[in-house]
């Protein structure tokens, strides 16, 4: 009996769990929102804004747990110390221990930056300052700008901003910064807590040196010194940067042969062919560049009376020079010079006989050649007429014309901020404006040595379509246009 009663419970409690099974919905447990939130400072010992500072030790406790990241990247000690202080993170706690000897009656700060973060979600602590003084107040001065690239107003936020006690010329190229900060990413910059001191700002390249000791590396400087002492202008500045030169790719070691390698490579050079190549579009001839033939090799005789150019009738042009092309230094490369603007819309045929030109191995080309091309008429370009009804006409305006960075012309400014151009290959372009001091069509860089700033440039936001065989105008402001109502207008900046 009890056998029996004992296997009838038990078929009861199957049963029941199998029909609990059909009829539940099992839903997996699910997470909450993701945390946004910054940790949040509960205290410091000492005090922040602690005033006759002695200590070697400071505790931050926060509201959750943290950790420190890249704290050589991040954090920003002012007045700047001789090392860094060793920073850790544990649990709810971070631990400053300072290992420089404290100057005495000095405002310090720590700039943590995005160094500490929550544990879970890597969420920093913005705008994190502590700050202490080892004498009776706290410094509260400050001074604050902004950094733009001179040659086209672009923002560099790698860069770093140097303020020098010491007002010596040398002292940027030579010493370490009294203070420095960084850049936001929209190239400005702030200094708080700062004595009442003279100063010289510069702003440079995040090289961990703090100073300037390189021409090849970007860098800004101000004319004059700024005070905190007096109710002078210390705040709103603006730096250009630049680079006094450009940086050079470091030339290769060309490779050694052996006298054996040498004979093979010559004898692999005199078995390959030459070959031309013309810089015709698409067939075409253009107005505005002359045409350039392009030997494979370097040359050792060329004869360009050989060539000729045929008209449809083969009747030979007389009136066009060859020469050698000056940028070119492989004896490779010739210019056909003529004004082809008299022989637009005509179809001619260039002859290159084989024996024109030899290469240094005596190789020729292969057979003659015969290069068939129309010259381009006006209709295949834009006419373009830029007006700047806000540009400073007293500073010698230019406009660049660019196409990928690359500045395709120059243009001076007439006195009414207006430029025409009658003949423009079609396409899109960049425009920039250049305030050419020196008058010589280009953009020149600053020389600190010389207290020269660079020139300044503008660069316009948008993007221009010159069209073929049109009238091409813009109104272009390189301030926000407050007449302009239309919001629609592509080109309005």
């Amino acid at each position: 009996m009890n056998r029996a009663f004992t296997v009838f419970i038990t078929l009861l409690l199957l049963g029941g769990l199998l029909q609990m099974n059909s009829c539940a919905v099992i839903v997996p447990p699910g997470g909450g929102p993701r945390d946004t939130l910054s940790p949040v400072l509960v205290s410091a010992s000492p005090k922040d804004s602690t005033l006759n500072f002695k200590e070697k030790t400071v505790v931050l406790t926060f509201n959750e747990y943290v950790q420190v990241q890249d704290i050589f990247n991040n954090l920003i000690v002012s007045p700047v110390p001789k090392g860094l202080p060793n920073v850790n993170g544990k649990l709810r706690t971070v631990t400053i221990k300072i290992k420089d000897t404290l100057e005495p009656n000095t405002t310090y700060s720590y700039d943590f930056g995005n160094a500490i973060q929550d544990v879970n979600e890597a969420n920093p602590v913005r705008r994190f300052t502590y700050v202490f003084s080892t004498g009776d107040h706290l410094d509260t001065d400050s001074i604050t700008g902004k950094v733009v690239m001179a040659e086209d107003g672009a923002i560099d936020s790698t860069m770093l901003v140097a303020l020098y006690r010491d007002l010596s010329d040398t002292a940027v190229i030579k010493n370490a910064p009294r203070y420095y900060t960084r850049l936001d990413s929209t190239g400005h910059f702030a200094f708080h807590f700062l004595p009442k001191e003279n100063f010289h700002v510069f702003a440079v390249e995040n090289s961990y040196l703090k100073n300037y000791g390189d021409s090849t590396s970007m860098f800004a400087f101000l004319d004059s010194i700024v005070s905190t002492k007096k109710d002078s202008v210390n705040n709103g500045l603006t730096l250009y940067a630049f680079r006094a030169f450009p940086k050079e790719e470091k030339a290769r070691k060309p490779p050694v042969y052996s006298e054996k390698q040498l004979a093979k490579r010559k004898e692999e050079a005199a078995k390959k062919p030459l070959t031309l190549a013309v810089n015709l579009q698409e067939g075409k001839q253009g107005l505005l560049t002359p045409m350039l033939l392009q030997y494979s090799k370097p040359l050792k005789q060329f004869s360009p009376a050989m060539i000729a150019i045929m008209d449809t009738n083969h009747i030979a042009l007389k009136d066009f020079q060859l020469v050698a092309d000056s940028t070119d230094s492989t004896n490779s490369n010739f210019l056909v010079v003529k004004d082809w603007s008299q022989e637009q819309g005509k179809i001619f045929e260039m002859i290159i006989p084989k024996e024109a030109a030899t290469d240094s191995f005596d190789v020729q080309l292969v057979k003659a050649d015969t290069v068939k091309f129309q010259v381009k008429t006006e209709q295949e370009y834009a006419t373009v007429q830029l007006n700047f009804p806000d540009v400073d006409t007293t500073q010698n305006p230019v406009v660049l014309i660019l196409s990928s960075d690359k500045i395709l012309d120059s243009i001076r400014l007439d006195a009414k901020g207006q430029a025409r151009i009658e003949r423009f290959e079609p396409g899109e372009y960049g425009l920039r404006i250049l305030y050419d001091t020196n008058h010589d069509l280009q953009w020149t860089p600053g020389n600190y040595q010389l207290k020269r700033q660079p020139e300044r440039g503008i660069a316009i936001k948008k993007k221009f379509k010159f069209i073929a065989d049109t009238d091409n105008q813009w109104d272009i402001y390189l301030k926000p246009n407050p007449n302009d109502t239309d919001q629609d207008n592509p080109y309005k900046l």
